[in-house]
């Protein structure tokens, strides 16, 4: 159990919150101030029912303390606010129960809710202590659209803030939509790590994910699916565990991961590739990031640093790093980037790398060359390394 939390009692909801909740005693408090009663109860999940009930859709503020998830925490109703206090001494942590297995906070089921805001609260999925369950379920199995009246007021699906997800025996967060329009997420601040992941143990899953920013998020690897497009990643930093890093896999045509725009993000300690594309992967910029420092104890001589696959066309990495922050002798990358199957029209320009071994200088970087791409792809490097012209590219 986590212990150190203080229990900074609320007796009434802040202007503009309908609920403010706590724990007091055995048992979890909501406080309505006038409007509403207070709800009290031995079970978190329990309580958290009642509350939508007297106010579905409601503005929760949550104190400074650990509360115990005995069942998911579901959220169903359009403006539902849960706000926790981190940033104070003792943050608002919510902790899966021994067994649950299961989600700590999801979308119920079968339903559609917009304009919700997570903020400010940390979640712990107990992963030892459980067989199954997210962080963070967030699976749009019915249309995602709202009614006419509803449109006007819509900003977002999903806002969420200064949020941590960690020790989750499945991924911590994993957003889905199926089909609709009204798909956009906020994502910023916090951290998605040290969770057990999906199959492929990738931390963050999105699929059909587009239209949305996620900016200034610390996780372990992600993983973007099928008709992921459109959508602005700034300042993230995706450190070490997996093979593929980042993972963006389409499935056909009509379901491309295209038009992503990734601006100062670093890819670091990799046990295989850093970035792979594969399966219509399409127009996708990389602007300024890093891509760093395989994992020690990597299969030398095995990956590249960037791997552009099949049907994966239009994609520029312009500026950025590609290689070690240090120099190495073992664990090293094949190639900066390498084209496989019929990826083409694929741009390196100005990118600063270390030399290959085909190169001249740095040879410790990467093991055969600094870029591979198939002949005939229309694909190139342009740029400079420290003021002379990249070594000759491996075709």
């Amino acid at each position: 159990m986590v212990s150190g939390f203080s229990s900074n009692i609320i007796h009434k909801p802040l202007p503009g919150y309908d609920f403010a909740l706590n724990k007091i005693g055995n048992k979890y408090v909501a406080y309505g101030g006038r409007k509403y009663r207070p709800i009290s109860y031995s079970d978190l999940s329990t309580t958290w029912a009642e509350v939508k009930a007297a106010k579905p859709g409601p503005a929760t503020e949550w104190a400074n303390h650990q509360f115990t998830v005995d069942a998911p925490l579901e959220i169903e109703d359009y403006g539902t606010i849960v706000r926790g206090q981190a940033g104070s001494k003792n943050n608002t942590m919510f902790y899966l129960a021994n067994g649950v297995n299961d989600d700590a906070w999801r979308l119920k089921p079968g339903v559609y809710a917009c304009n919700v805001t997570l903020e400010d609260f940390l979640i712990m999925g107990n992963k030892d202590n459980n067989n199954a369950g997210r962080g963070l379920d967030w699976n749009v199995t019915v249309a995602a659209t709202v009614s006419p009246t509803l449109s006007r007021n819509f900003s977002y699906m999903l806002r969420m803030e200064n949020v941590v997800i960690f020790d989750c025996k499945n991924e911590g967060l994993y957003i889905r939509t199926t089909t609709g329009d009204n798909v956009v997420c906020r994502i910023r601040g916090g951290s998605v790590s040290f969770n057990g992941g999906d199959a492929q143990g990738y931390q963050i899953r999105l699929v059909r994910y587009f239209d949305s920013e996620m900016d200034n998020i610390h996780t372990n690897s992600m993983r973007l699916v099928a008709s992921g497009a459109s959508n602005v990643f700034s300042h993230l930093y995706l450190g070490g565990g997996i093979n593929n890093l980042l993972l963006m896999e389409g499935g056909e045509s009509a379901y491309q991961i295209g038009g992503n725009l990734w601006d100062t993000c670093r890819i670091d300690h990799a046990y295989g590739v850093g970035i792979k594309m594969v399966d219509y992967c399409r127009r996708n910029i990389f602007t300024g990031c890093a891509v760093t420092n395989p994992m020690q104890g990597m299969a030398s001589d095995t990956y590249p640093a960037i791997s552009i696959g099949a049907n994966c066309t239009d994609n520029t990495f312009d500026g950025g790093f590609i290689g070690h922050t240090n120099i190495v002798t073992t664990d090293r990358w094949t190639y900066a980037l390498e084209e496989v199957g019929n990826a083409t029209l694929n741009k390196a320009l100005g990118v600063t790398i270390g030399h290959g071994a085909v190169g001249v200088g740095q040879a410790n970087h990467f093991t055969r060359g600094e870029f591979k791409f198939i002949p005939g792809s229309g694909s190139f490097a342009k740029g400079s390394y420290r003021g002379k012209w990249l070594p000759r590219v491996i075709r």
